[in-house]
């Protein structure tokens, strides 16, 4: 359909939501190279419709989705560089649209783990401060979901891996009593919804 009718808009997102899916099926299967073709392949389309119409938030949130999962692939594989870029731009979407809807929750959800996986990647990359600016930052807004809607478990999970992700970058860092705490916070966490 896509092929048919290229100016249909709808048929070019369906197509690139197809291409992540195999994208993500390939990463499952270990075929690197082919997740990778499938990923790029639907990140030019999601990056197009995005270009095309800034406006509209959906598609920024198409390529922002993109741009995560290159990012992760590309972590995978050991190109730490274009994984790095592939977050950072993710991050810059995320950011935007949290600020263009304050009150959008998903957005902010969003904003959170685009955090939390840029910290994944400076952690790795053993740059100790950027990687807990970017924790702490995703953590506020994981906090903050959190209270907001307290019998949202989803909120509440995502809360436990923000309090542990910090709890293992204290600890690396020798802050024992910080992941001491952020640990303890988790555990509570964990327990209330176990």
């Amino acid at each position: 359909m896509a092929r048919r009718e290229p100016g249909r808009a709808e048929y070019q997102r369906d197509l690139s939501v197809s291409l992540h899916k195999l994208g993500d099926l390939y990463t499952a299967l270990g075929r690197g190279p082919e997740a990778l073709d499938a990923f790029q392949q639907g990140f030019r389309i999601a990056q197009d419709l995005a270009n095309k119409e800034p406006g509209r938030a959906d598609y920024q949130r198409d390529l922002s989705v993109s741009l995560h999962k290159l990012g992760d692939l590309y972590t995978a594989l050991g190109r730490d560089a274009e994984a790095l870029d592939a977050f950072q731009q993710d991050l810059r979407i995320a950011q935007a649209l949290a600020l263009r809807e304050p009150g959008r929750a998903d957005y902010q959800r969003d904003l959170s783990v685009s955090l939390h996986k840029l910290g994944d990647l400076y952690t790795a990359l053993g740059r100790g401060p950027e990687a807990l600016d970017a924790f702490q930052q995703g953590f506020r807004i994981a906090q903050d979901l959190a209270s907001k809607e307290p019998g949202r478990a989803d909120y509440q999970r995502d809360l436990f891996v923000s309090l542990n992700k910090l709890g293992d970058l204290y600890k690396a860092l020798g802050r024992g009593p910080e992941a001491l705490d952020a640990f303890q916070q988790g555990f509570r966490i964990a327990q209330d919804l176990a």
